[in-house]
């Protein structure tokens, strides 16, 4: 199983993220790089920053930084704090999950903004977060 569809089960399977995440078409609301249409809400986007190869002169490392933006995509501020919060408690332990091993993962910064949409404000929180691994 590659690194991104692990973080993302991880995150599935961990019981407060799947208690405030919304369903789409009867999946959780997580997804790379970007929602389908009509996704609901609160929902959570992640997208791979930077997924550095850092060698050796005898090789590939076995353990590698990669840096991921996590979205948290909502209609109120209410929304998406709690569900902020829960994804950042799922991913900084280390632990196995699927085929890959998590070291303890960083939280580098936590930023607010958000976009005026068609008929409301959209609220969404970007964790960016450095999350190292191998597997």
């Amino acid at each position: 199983m590659s690194f991104e569809a692990a973080l993302r089960k991880r995150l599935i399977d961990d019981p407060a993220v799947a208690g405030l995440i919304g369903q789409t078409a009867g999946a959780p609301s997580i997804d790379w790089d970007e929602s389908p249409q009509n996704a609901k809400t609160p929902r959570i986007v992640l997208t791979l920053v930077s997924d550095p190869r850092p060698q050796t002169h005898d090789g590939p490392d076995s353990i590698r930084p990669s840096r991921v933006q996590a979205d948290i995509v909502g209609e109120g501020k209410d929304s998406i704090v709690p569900l902020r919060e829960a994804v950042i408690a799922a991913v900084l332990p280390a632990g196995r999950h699927s085929d890959i091993i998590f070291d303890r993962a960083f939280v580098d910064a936590v930023r607010s903004r958000g976009s005026r949409g068609e008929t409301q404000f959209v609220h969404v929180d970007s964790i960016d977060f450095i999350i190292w691994h191998k597997g």
